[in-house]
Parts: structure tokens; C-alpha cells; sequence
């Protein structure tokens, strides 16, 4: 399996992978990755098909980067495993809410992309084992996996920019989402 991480900052793409393993699928994660963050999402159709009959996981899938990712690598063939802290609410006939995984899940449906939602809070090595065995049983393999989900101190209602004035419990927090999950999803997931 490859990790791509966006730096959220810098919305750089980060490709990690043993070298002799299939370099092409580094390649073509790599591209449509940078090609959906620079062009504002939009896919490019040179690479339609080029992850066909692989299997993909987006960390962070319900809005922005990590449902671009997501869809970007549908439209280019592989089945994709969204997920996110929570699905959003929604029952059958409701309109999925704004930024909802549910939300996501359904513009894939409603464009034809093999995508579906699955919870997971990567700051909870439980949830990521649940998931990990859950895809296995239903795919028997995950070959992509983007590591996008992320916390930052302007997602809490009290935000702390300023490390040396963190709490212990804000640091825990943001190393487990930010630095321990990513690093758990790739050990739980990768072959």
C-alpha cells in the first residue's frame, strides 16, 4: 500500500512506498493527487482507468482535499473507501448535511463512482483496526491509502495556536489525529 499525506499548510504531496514495489501506482496517485489539489479539484482525463480494479482509502473524506482525492481517484478507476469522524445525519430522503461524509458518498452515487463512507477517527487505534478488518473482509486488499484526515486548533472551540501554551490534553490530541493515526493507518492497512 502507498500513503499520500497532504501538509495541510502547504497542501504538499507526500508519496511514501518501498521503491521496487509498483512505481506506477506511485506515479499515478501521486499525479492525480496534485493534479485534483492544483486544479481546485477538477480531474484530468489522461488518467481515467489508470487505477482500475484497485482499492482505495481517503482518511478525511467528507469535504475539501480528502473528497477531491477521493473522487479523483474513483474517476480513475479504483474503488474507494471514504471515511471521516462521522457520517453527518441523514435518513432515507434527507439531504446529506454540507461537508458530511454522507454528503460525499452521495455526489459519488449520484455520478456514477464506485465510493462508499465508512466512520473512522484515525486518533482512535480501535476504530482504524475496525476499519482496516472491515475493508480486508470486504475487498481482500487495500493498495492506496491517503492519509488526509488531520485536526488543527481552529477546529475547537478553544483554540490554542501557540505550543508552548498547549495543554497536555490539546497535544495528545493533535499528535494522535496528526502524527500517530497516519502512522497507524499505514501499519494496520498496508500488505
Amino acid at each position: 500500500a502507498y500513503s499520500a499525506y497532504p501538509a495541510h499548510a502547504k497542501r504538499h504531496l507526500w508519496l511514501q512506498g518501498p521503491a521496487n514495489r509498483d512505481s506506477s501506482l506511485i506515479r499515478s496517485a501521486g499525479m492525480i493527487a496534485r493534479n485534483t489539489s492544483q486544479m481546485g479539484g477538477k480531474f484530468m482525463a489522461a488518467d481515467k482507468g489508470s487505477l482500475a480494479g484497485k482499492v482505495a482509502v481517503v482518511t478525511g473524506a467528507a469535504q475539501g482535499i480528502g473528497r477531491a482525492y477521493a473522487f479523483a481517484l474513483a474517476r480513475a478507476g479504483a474503488h474507494v473507501i471514504a471515511s471521516s469522524r462521522s457520517m453527518g445525519a441523514m435518513t432515507p430522503g434527507d439531504v446529506p448535511a454540507e461537508g458530511s461524509l454522507a454528503q460525499t458518498v452521495a455526489l459519488a452515487r449520484a455520478e456514477g463512482l464506485p465510493v462508499e463512507g465508512m466512520i473512522c477517527d484515525v486518533g482512535d487505534e480501535a476504530q482504524i483496526d475496525r476499519l482496516a478488518k472491515e475493508i480486508i473482509g470486504n475487498h481482500g486488499r487495500i493498495d492506496v491509502i491517503i492519509n488526509n484526515a488531520a485536526t488543527y486548533p481552529g477546529a475547537h472551540t478553544n483554540p490554542n495556536f501557540d505550543a508552548l501554551k498547549m495543554t497536555s490534553e490539546d497535544w495528545d490530541l493533535y499528535t494522535r489525529g496528526n502524527l500517530t493515526g497516519p502512522y497507524v493507518m499505514i501499519a494496520r492497512l498496508a500488505p
